[in-house]
């Protein structure tokens, strides 16, 4: 494992972290400008819109696990992929997460 693994690994406990505390302003640090979030539904949402989601309760985040299957560094990227299980709150409905993910960052 490599020293800038772990702190994408940290850093990806950090995002979840503040996805189901709704802290914004972590949310606001880690999340790249350029992000385009996208849903199980297949919506998708910027950086700001799914910060402006997340402050006014539009998701409210239950207990989320998020097991990594992968973790490749190849020079200045980084793609993780893995899992996002839990539950989420969407307008007061609860949703179930059982769903594949994966980041691409720098």
């Amino acid at each position: 494992m490599t020293d800038v693994a772990e702190e994408i690994r940290e850093l990806e406990n950090r995002r979840y972290q503040a996805m189901t505390e709704a802290d914004i302003a972590t949310l606001d640090e880690l999340l790249s400008a350029d992000l385009v979030y996208g849903h199980s539904d297949a919506s998708r949402d910027s950086k700001q819109s799914y910060l402006d989601k997340v402050a006014g309760g539009f998701f409210d985040y239950g207990s989320i696990s998020h097991p990594e299957a992968g973790l490749v560094v190849h020079g200045d990227c980084v793609i993780v992929t893995g899992d996002m299980r839990g539950e989420v709150q969407v307008l007061g409905q609860t949703r179930v997460l059982n769903s594949s993910a994966s980041g691409l960052g720098p």
